[in-house]
């Protein structure tokens, strides 16, 4: 991915009629999604990315389970 590859949050952007939705996801399910340091900077970086990024128009911030078979469950949601 063009923004840089974190270890502990994921990216994903929708397309079709979902464009300019991005999700940025928590990526450390089994420690329960906890603040780490290393978390805490991939999550400056990710949003930093975000904020410039001009194709993205609503972010959602969502948390990985530890079962990878359950969806994503949504923490907060904003728009620019």
């Amino acid at each position: 991915m063009a923004n840089g590859t974190y270890e502990t949050v994921k990216i994903e952007r929708d397309t079709g009629e979902n464009a300019g939705l991005t999700w940025v996801i928590l990526n450390r399910p089994e420690k329960r999604n906890a603040m780490s340091p290393e978390l805490h900077y991939d999550m400056q970086a990710a949003l930093d990315w975000v904020e410039n990024d001009n194709e993205t128009k609503i972010v959602v911030l969502g948390v990985q389970k530890l079962d990878a078979s359950q969806k994503v469950r949504v923490v907060s949601s904003l728009s620019f």
